[in-house]
This record gives structure tokens, C-alpha cells and sequence, in this order.
């Protein structure tokens, strides 16, 4: 199959940064990549272009490198959390998943954070505390804490953990009567 050489004027997810020359497909080239300004047709006389667009992509992967590790550091310091509905025995009755994330994200505001770098293997079935890997622009790795909470379910559970101990602590009656 026939490829085609382009240079990259922007980054395309998957596919390769700012002034990298790619080979692809005639039509993905041709219909997308070139017409909406993502690329354009490698030739001998854009290899000026490409040692600039190369220049500019390390000055930008610099600036995106520090928003990325100024967002990890406050994403890190934070707990989120998301107040669900729940059965009598704690089970959710949906889950949170990555779009809720997303919401809450940019809730907080961390627009930068997008769909796609949110790493959630499995969507979130449980209360309690979890962890939320997200991949932030040049490879930074977030951790993102979120507690999972319903009120009146905890409080239900606590008050029956404060039965349990106060009946364990009662002694028993005995009657040494005879």
C-alpha cells in the first residue's frame, strides 16, 4: 500500500509532535491531515520548516512540562469528593465513571485535563477513598484522590457500629438468686 509522507505542523494524538515527518495513508493525508492545516506534503524544501517547528515544540513541551507538574502538584493535594445514591447494603446504584471525573475536574477548575488523559481502568462501584491515575501533557503522571460518599448510609452504619459496642460493653445480668 502506497504511503505518503507528511510533516506534522501540529501534534496529532497517536500519530506523532510538531515537526516530525510521518508516513500515512494517501486519503488520511489528503482528507484530513493537510486539509485542516495538521500537516502538509513533505518535500525537500520544507526541511527549514521542520528544524523550526522543531525548535518551537521544545520550547512548547518546556511550558507545558511546568503547567503539568503545577497541576499535578495541586491535584495532589486535594480529595474530591462525589456524594452517590446507595442500596441498604452500601451498593451504588450507578458508578463514577470518567465523564463524572471529567465534571468534577473541571468543577475545581482544570480545564486543561481532558477526557482522554483520565486513566480509570474500571468505573468506580465501591464508597470509600480511591486513587485516579491521570496523564497530564509530557508524560506527567497525576494522582487524583476521590472519596466516594453517601451521608445517610454512614450514618446508618455508624449508629449501628455504636449498638454493637454498646451492647458488647453491658454486662451480662445474672440472677445468683436460689
Amino acid at each position: 500500500m502506497k504511503q505518503n509522507r507528511v510533516l506534522l505542523i501540529k501534534d496529532v494524538r497517536n500519530l506523532g509532535r510538531s515537526g516530525d515527518i510521518v508516513n500515512v495513508k494517501p486519503g488520511f493525508g489528503r482528507n484530513f491531515l493537510i486539509p485542516y492545516g495538521h500537516a502538509i506534503r513533505a518535500t525537500a524544501h520544507t526541511e527549514k520548516l521542520q528544524t523550526k517547528l522543531r525548535e518551537e515544540r521544545l520550547v512548547k513541551a518546556a511550558e507545558d512540562r511546568k503547567v503539568s507538574e503545577r497541576i499535578k502538584s495541586q491535584l495532589e493535594q486535594l480529595t474530591f469528593v462525589v456524594d452517590v445514591r446507595v442500596d441498604d447494603t452500601g451498593h451504588l446504584y450507578g458508578s463514577v465513571n470518567v465523564q463524572d471525573i471529567l465534571n468534577l475536574l473541571h468543577q475545581e477548575n482544570f480545564q486543561e485535563i481532558e477526557k482522554g488523559q483520565i486513566k480509570l481502568a474500571q468505573p468506580i462501584k465501591q464508597l470509600g477513598n480511591h486513587v485516579v491515575k491521570i496523564r497530564l501533557k509530557e508524560d506527567v503522571d497525576a494522582e487524583m484522590h476521590i472519596r466516594v460518599k453517601n451521608d445517610e448510609f454512614e450514618a446508618s452504619l455508624h449508629k449501628k457500629q455504636e449498638e454493637a459496642e454498646h451492647a458488647a460493653v453491658e454486662p451480662a445480668s445474672t440472677d445468683y438468686s436460689e
